[in-house]
């Protein structure tokens, strides 16, 4: 793994700080970190993946903890003595990756008065792209489910907004990839259950978010695929399964794709057995496609 800027880890830890005082000098520190100039936010996000990519503490070089120990010598005292700290610091790196592409800041020059405002781009260099898009499929079909969680929601909420400055790489368009590699995961070819898992997190919110990009052409209309592995997850011995491809498909019956209107009778007959679901969540689910029809 390429090795962790321990300043990052200072600031995480900082964020976490309770105390009011400096938590707000936490926040003025990593909005100037980011805004400062296109490199300085390249710099930081980068090592937001890394650190949410990192499984555990002691895997970090001693280089990087060292620099930890010197910037913040009490929480790295703290983190040695309580390595499940980092978790936390994994799932908060995964959630100012996904804040800052999603938005990036201002840089710091477009504050001061009578200056235009403009925002940092991402640096397009195809090496942080490529190595930001691993970062998130790893972390997709982590072990932790928090983890898969963010992944997840980051992959999501970017592939829906990539108009935006600095994240349009993880466009749809831009990251064919993505969905064969989701794809692959429901169909548990090589992740197991940890990437059927990560792989709902994604789609749940893709589809609703944005139905019509799963639908697209241009992309080979995924949906052809994945709506009869929704249907497939309904007899899932998992209640959350059942409960993740419900959803799926409810988001998809307003926008009444293709897909679904080929293997309706499918969903309808699905829809009719999880009916009598013993897990209430599921029911609830199901009177949720029943009112939208």
């Amino acid at each position: 793994m390429t090795s962790i800027n321990g300043e990052a880890i200072a600031l995480l830890a900082a964020l976490s700080n309770p105390a009011a005082a400096e938590h707000q000098k936490a926040l003025h520190l990593r909005d100037v970190a980011f805004s400062q100039s296109d490199e300085s936010y390249t710099n930081l996000i980068l090592n937001f993946g890394r650190i949410l990519a990192c499984p555990l503490y002691e895997e970090n070089h001693p280089d990087t903890r060292r620099s930890f120990q010197n910037k913040d010598p009490t929480s790295a005292l703290q983190l040695d003595h309580d390595t499940t700290l980092w978790r936390q610091y994994r799932q908060m790196a995964g959630l100012l990756l996904k804040n800052s592409l999603l938005k990036p800041p201002f840089k710091s020059e477009a504050l001061v008065a009578n200056v235009p405002k403009f925002r940092v781009k991402l640096i397009a260099e195809d090496s942080i792209k490529n190595e930001l898009k691993e970062i998130l499929l790893r972390c997709m079909i982590d072990s932790d489910s928090q983890i898969r969680s963010v992944a997840g929601s980051c992959i999501a909420s970017c592939s829906v907004t990539s108009s935006q400055p600095g994240n349009s790489m993880f466009s749809l368009n831009e990251w064919r990839e993505i969905i064969s590699f989701i794809t692959s995961c429901l169909q548990n070819q090589s992740s197991g259950e940890n990437g059927v898992d990560g792989a709902f997190n994604a789609l749940v919110k893709l589809c609703e978010d944005r139905p019509t990009l799963l639908d697209s052409e241009a992309l080979g209309r995924p949906l052809n695929i994945l709506v009869p592995l929704f249907l497939q997850y309904f007899e899932a011995s998992k209640v959350k399964y059942r409960k993740y491809s419900l959803r799926c498909l409810n988001h998809l019956i307003e926008y009444l794709p293709g897909a679904l209107i080929v293997n309706m009778n499918a969903f309808l007959a699905g829809l009719s057995k999880l009916s009598q679901d013993p897990d209430p969540a599921v029911r609830q689910q199901v009177c949720r496609a029943i009112v939208s029809m």
